[in-house]
């Protein structure tokens, strides 16, 4: 299940046509989560159904705001930041079409928010149509840290306090490219 969430404003003409090239080489019959606002939502909906995929619709309970779009599965209504969030929680990752750059009074982009902080993968479509896969600012300097890392190597005594400290262990794990380790301390992280 993948999810969407994009300006009320609607979609630029590179964004539909943009997004529309994601879509059709998604799965037919793949789930696509919605927010069914006016403008982006009501948009994509068409699009997706016109790539064969399945609608899921999580509307607001701000009928004015609503696009009323038809689909097999409609949730019930929920304020909007929670109807957003819910989205999120129920797919696998989210595509994104915002107006513009990264702003705080925005729906898609607090909803893109909330996704990095969950975890799920983002797929930006810009108004250029452009589309990035959108990279979490604080992931992406840790990653640099940890390939700096793995050319730097580690005392016997720094070693030795760092395999005393689970976290840290890990973190080393990764360094040192023992992928065993890395594969288990994802599955028994909380």
């Amino acid at each position: 299940m993948i999810g969407f969430s994009g300006a009320r404003k609607g979609l630029t003409s590179a964004q539909y046509h943009a997004l529309r090239g994601v879509l059709e080489r998604r799965p037919p019959g793949e789930v696509f989560a919605h927010g069914d606002a006016l403008g982006a939502d009501e948009m994509a909906h068409a699009l997706a159904e016109s790539c064969g995929l399945t609608v899921h619709v999580y509307p607001c309970d701000q009928p004015a705001q609503r696009a009323f779009c038809r689909a097999p599965v409609i949730h019930p209504p929920a304020p909007p930041l929670e109807r957003n969030r819910a989205i999120v929680d129920a797919v696998a990752g989210l595509f994104a079409c915002p107006s513009g750059p990264e702003h705080v009074r925005s729906g898609t982009w607090a909803t893109v928010r909330y996704a990095r902080s969950v975890g799920r993968p983002v797929v930006v479509v810009w108004p250029d149509g452009k589309v990035v896969r959108d990279v979490d600012p604080l992931r992406d300097r840790v990653e640099s840290a940890v390939a700096r890392m793995a050319t730097a190597p580690l005392s016997d005594d720094l070693r030795a306090r760092v395999e005393a400290t689970p976290g840290i262990r890990r973190l080393v794990a990764v360094v040192d490219g023992t992928v065993e380790e890395v594969t288990r301390s994802r599955i028994e992280a909380p």
